[in-house]
């Protein structure tokens, strides 16, 4: 079952980036009846709003070791 989304978080009240709490469901029938669950939260950036985020936040950078690291090459095709 995908991830239902409960609500979203603001990073600041006038940029687009935000969190999104979620729930993740697992449930089984067979061979035997399982069912869990548990809490995630998922980024939803905008691209323009990266250096500012870094700047800004502790744990997030872009291009920076960080808890939370956003790396151009693993989400965007760059020519070249």
């Amino acid at each position: 079952m995908p991830a239902l989304l409960d609500k979203s978080i603001p990073i600041k009240p006038n940029e687009r980036s935000c969190l999104y709490e979620c729930r993740i469901t697992h449930q089984r029938l067979n061979p035997r009846k399982n069912r869990f669950e548990h809490g995630i939260f998922l980024f939803l950036l905008d691209l323009d709003e990266l250096p500012a985020l870094t700047a800004r936040l502790r744990l997030f950078g872009q291009h920076r070791s960080r808890l939370y690291r956003f790396r151009d090459e693993d989400h965007l095709r760059i020519p070249g």
